[in-house]
């Protein structure tokens, strides 16, 4: 009986409700970025794939200079379930503003700290963080 009860019991442990992370499409990369001088004396910028670093997150990361060596890099897919499925990507408001928005549903998160929180719905989840490093003047972000 306690066989059966634990070959019963054993699966349901692996279904599991969705995470924040799983909203986003895990994509696997590592990304070194030359902040010098093209992002030199910036706070908030957006790294798009280019023939260097040819996956950056799904469609690019967006980047927080929260000062000196402290970066914070997030997914700029909108966590929000748009109709039909399709991925929508934050845009930045303005420079030096530590908001980014979704232009499709208006979901607004704050990007100057590592957690990409939720300011303004419909989005109920934050934005997906990436870990960053940074060494002479190069930001590695990875996933």
């Amino acid at each position: 009986m306690k066989r059966l009860l634990i070959l019963f019991i054993l699966p349901l442990l692996t279904i599991h409700c969705s995470k924040d992370s799983d909203i986003i499409p895990n994509v696997r990369f590592i990304a070194t970025v030359d902040i010098v001088p093209q992002y030199s004396g910036k706070s908030l910028f957006i790294i798009m794939p280019d023939g260097r670093n040819q996956i950056v997150g799904v469609n690019g990361v967006v980047v927080w200079n929260g000062g000196g060596d402290t970066y914070y890099a997030f997914d700029r897919t909108c966590t929000h379930s748009h109709d039909g499925g399709k991925l929508h990507f934050v845009e930045i408001i303005e420079d030096g503003n530590p908001i980014v928005r979704c232009p499709e549903c208006g979901s607004e998160y704050l990007v100057a700290t590592e957690y990409g929180d939720i300011v303004k719905g419909p989005a109920v989840h934050a934005l997906k963080a990436y870990p960053t490093s940074y060494n002479n003047g190069q930001l590695t972000i990875r996933n």
